[in-house]
Formats: structure tokens, sequence, C-alpha cells
């Protein structure tokens, strides 16, 4: 709904010059921007009817009818579409039935949906630059990228991330976490556009150092830099990127293909050097443990074997040798645990080098850059984060 409605106030671009060579739509996808919005209204109808099968429950008839309008539009009819008022009206009212619905059904639901129509309106609610009439105050990339705001998109995620494809909550949460840099962006005096003391912030995980950022930021009496057009463009269109990735998580589709032939290989390399490094530092930490306590043992032996009498019969050996069976028995069991474990401790590195990565490739910068792995695997570290 939200992506639909936002679409349509942005002008959509229906028709498209004849190619020499015409190829069918569906084997070289490439759609305008006017196509997308017929396939985002296809795609409401269709999940509308799938989850509401209530007769009250239907789109209203204006909603019904855009995608043949639309169809005229990219056809090259002269086909008139509802005005923007028209359609916010529509979908305003349908839109607050739906989610009455669904929090009759589960609360979770309607959680689930407002957390989707928050995350679409992070972009799609955006003034964009190329428009030229004055933005609304809550249309501006700083109202709607403000700490506030973002904040409780991530704890809307976490209210609903069990009911999400593992890991996909986790990548909403670190793109809207990175994404929160109302406040924190600087002007350098060469006029480049930068987070102000970047080491505390990629560390602000912990508050005493958020703290001192703040302090720090304060005592050097930074301001909110005023964005030129071409910084507010550039700002736009890496959001238009990021809402794309938010919307294949969303979707459920698949985000492996995300990463890239050298990212699996990254992904097993490194793995497999933790790997080593770790049962490396397991075996000589075990060995050494193990020295130790046999000396231990032998120390304890000589001082405690002078008080004690040797067995004298058959039934103090009997006795004897069921405790060294026992305590044999204990160490085979411990060293068969041990063996599991390691074979488990791969998996676990695996998977936690693979969110890492998977992370790095959901998340678009603000600036366009790519964010260091290394530097996600310490913040996730601070967060005491699993895969």
């Amino acid at each position: 709904m939200a992506e639909i409605y936002g679409r349509l106030r942005q002008s959509p671009l229906w028709k498209r010059t004849p190619p020499k060579a015409p190829r069918l739509f569906i084997s070289h996808l490439n759609p305008t921007s006017g196509e997308l919005v017929w396939a985002a209204t296809r795609r409401l109808l269709s999940l509308s009817t799938e989850l509401f099968k209530a007769e009250g429950m239907k789109p209203p008839i204006l909603i019904i009818d855009l995608p043949a309008q639309m169809e005229a539009l990219v056809e090259g009819a002269s086909e008139d579409l509802p005005t923007e008022e028209e359609v916010f009206d529509a979908l305003n009212r349908w839109s607050r039935r739906c989610w009455a619905r669904l929090d009759t059904e589960d609360a979770v639901l309607a959680e689930a949906a407002s957390l989707g129509a928050s995350l679409a309106d992070t972009f799609w609610h955006m003034c964009p630059p190329f428009r030229k009439s004055q933005p609304a105050p809550g249309e501006t990339w700083d109202r709607l990228l403000k700490s506030q705001r973002l904040n409780n998109l991530i704890r809307y995620v976490r209210s609903v991330e069990s009911y999400l494809p593992r890991g996909f909550g986790r990548m909403l949460r670190h793109s809207l976490w990175e994404w929160d840099i109302t406040g924190d962006l600087v002007r350098t005096p060469e006029g480049e556009l930068r987070i102000a003391y970047p080491l505390l912030y990629a560390l602000r995980s912990w508050y005493g150092i958020r703290k001192l950022r703040r302090r720090l930021m304060k005592k050097q009496g930074f301001t909110p830099p005023e964005l030129t057009h071409k910084e507010r463009k550039n700002l736009w269109h890496q959001l238009e990127k990021q809402v794309a990735v938010w919307d294949r998580l969303l979707f459920d589709r698949s985000v492996g293909q995300m990463l890239r032939p050298s990212d699996w290989r990254r992904v097993r390399w490194t793995s497999r050097g933790l790997y080593a490094l770790s049962a490396f530092a397991l075996v000589v930490g075990g060995t050494l443990a193990f020295f130790y306590l046999v000396k231990a043992g032998q120390q304890v032996a000589i001082w405690l074997l002078p008080k004690i009498e040797p067995p004298a019969g058959f039934q103090d050996w009997l006795a004897l040798g069921g405790a060294l069976i026992s305590m044999l028995g204990f160490l085979t069991a411990q060293l068969r645990r041990g063996a599991q474990g390691f074979r488990q401790l791969y998996r676990s590195i695996y998977e936690w080098v693979l969110a890492c990565r998977m992370d790095q490739r959901a998340l678009r910068a603000w600036n366009g850059k790519e964010k260091s792995t290394l530097l996600i695997a310490l913040q996730r570290l601070m967060r005491a984060e699993d895969a």
C-alpha cells in the first residue's frame, strides 16, 4: 500500500521509446516506473485475496480498477488515473480495515503490517530530489531517518523477528541501525560530508562510548550540515537501493543471491582459518591443562599414598578396579563429547562468518561505500550476537 501510494506521487513514466527490435517484457526485464506501479498493484490485490476471504475486506473499487487503467497508459492510451487525494483516501480507509482485521486475528500480524508500511515510508514518503515543490516537514530525509523513528522500527523488527526466516530480522536491524545518520553527519573544512568521529561511531554499541562521542561533538560545536541538491540526490538513490533490499527480505526471496562467488570463497576460507586457530588453541590449552592436572595428581599421590593402607583383600582390589573403570568411562565420555564439539565448532564458525558477510551485502550505506566485514564482526561481538 505504502509503495503504491509513494510511486503514484512520483509521476511514474508510462511510455517508453519503441525499440527497433522489440523483445518480450519477460525476457528483457527493464520496467518503467509506471510498470512497477502496475506490478506492485497486482501484487497487492493478489495478496489481499490470499489474506482476506471475507466479503467486507475486498479492496476499494478504485484500487481494483487501477491495473486496467495502468495497462491502458502503458499501451499509450490517454487514460486518466485517479487523483493523488482519491488514491490516498481509498488506501487509507482500506488500510484501517485491514489493520483492524489483522489485530483481531493476532496482534503480531498488525505489528508486522505496520512494520512493512513504515519501512516502505522510509523511502516512498520522502520527497524526491527531482520534485520542484517544497517538501512538507514530514517528507524530508532528516525526519524520516531520525534516530527515534529508526529505533522504533528496530523495536518493531525485534517483536516479529521470530516469525521471519532466520537472519532476516538481524539484517533488517543492522541496516536500520546504519541509516541512523541524521545527528552524526558533519562537513569537513574541504566541504566533504562524513560521519563525525568515525571510530567512536563504529563502537557506539557501548553506552559509554556513545555518550563520550556526543560530548565531544557538543564541545566541538558540530551542527547538522545543510545538504546540497547533489548530496540529497545521492542519499535518495542509496536509500532507493536499500529499500529494494528490504523488499527482498520481507517478501522472503532468496538472499543468498546477494553474495558474490568471491564472498562464498572468503566465507569458506575465513571459516577454515578461524576453525584451525580455534582447534589449535583448544588442543594446546587442553594438553597444557591435562599436563598440569597429571602433575598435580602426582603431587597429591606422593602426599596421600603413605597415609593410605594398600588393599588387603580381594574385595578391596575389586572396589579399586571398579573406581578406575568408572573414571576411565567418564574420561571416554568427555573425549567423545569433545570430538562432537569439534565437529560442530566449524559449523558454528561458518554460520557466524556467513552472517557477517550477509549483513554487509544487505546494507546499502548512505555514502555508497562498502562497510568492512571486520568492523561488522567487531560490532557483533560487542553486541554478543550469534549467527
